[in-house]
């Protein structure tokens, strides 16, 4: 009886080790161990973040190409520090802009500077801190300074301030960009152009004609 016994705890044995070999040595677990959900949960959550991390690094490229296409097309930028500006002012100060053919844009220091570098530009580094809006001249290089500059004069405003800019891809004071501000818009120009050629050509038919009476002996 004892012979087959011992037999049979031998069998069971041997069965309890073959099984270990198969699914390998048992091994506790202890507290912070990982299991293989969480390993598997890790993974996603990693891919998880590198993926908004893509999107976010796409986003920022995006905005950094519109930034040098902007720069491509302006014929001046003015850059303003604003501080305590109303939603009221802003919203009037865009509509103001838009007639004008004048973009207004709050960007981040680190894309307009990135831009900058990328399209060779320089001498604006000191300016690119603190809260900033960014006035783009799309058809001409006074527009947007004189909009700017008469909109804080007519409101008096201490929370908007013109620090530079650029003109023709060159970075300028505060003061040539009040100097732009106080040319004649290219309307008011083309307004003094067209007079001058009606009053030319009025003049000249004046002349024919009394040069013709003269030579009919009228």
């Amino acid at each position: 009886m004892k012979k087959y016994l011992w037999m049979l705890v031998a069998v069971c044995f041997l069965s309890a080790c073959s099984k270990d070999e198969e699914e390998g040595p048992y091994v506790p677990w202890r507290p912070g161990d990982q299991t293989e959900e969480t390993i598997e949960l890790d993974k996603a959550t990693k891919v998880m973040i590198l993926t908004e991390q893509s999107k976010n690094r796409i986003l920022k490229e995006q905005v950094v190409e519109d930034i040098k296409a902007k720069l491509d097309g302006a014929q001046s930028v003015v850059i303003c520090s604003y501080n305590g500006l109303t939603v009221a002012d802003v919203t009037e100060l865009r509509a103001l802009c838009r007639a004008q053919d004048v973009h207004y844009c709050v960007l981040k220091n680190r894309l307009v500077l990135k831009a900058l570098q990328e399209k060779g530009i320089e001498g604006l580094d000191h300016l690119l801190e603190g809260p900033n809006a960014f006035v783009f001249g799309m058809k001409d290089a006074v527009s947007a300074p004189k909009v700017i500059n008469d909109f804080i004069e007519k409101k008096k405003l201490t929370s908007l301030e013109i620090r530079g800019g650029l003109l023709d891809s060159k970075a300028v004071d505060v003061q040539t960009i009040k100097s732009l501000a106080a040319l004649p818009s290219r309307e008011v120009l083309l307004a003094k152009l067209l007079g001058s050629m009606t009053n030319a050509i009025g003049s000249f038919v004046r002349v024919v004609e009394a040069y013709r009476k003269q030579k009919a002996g009228e």
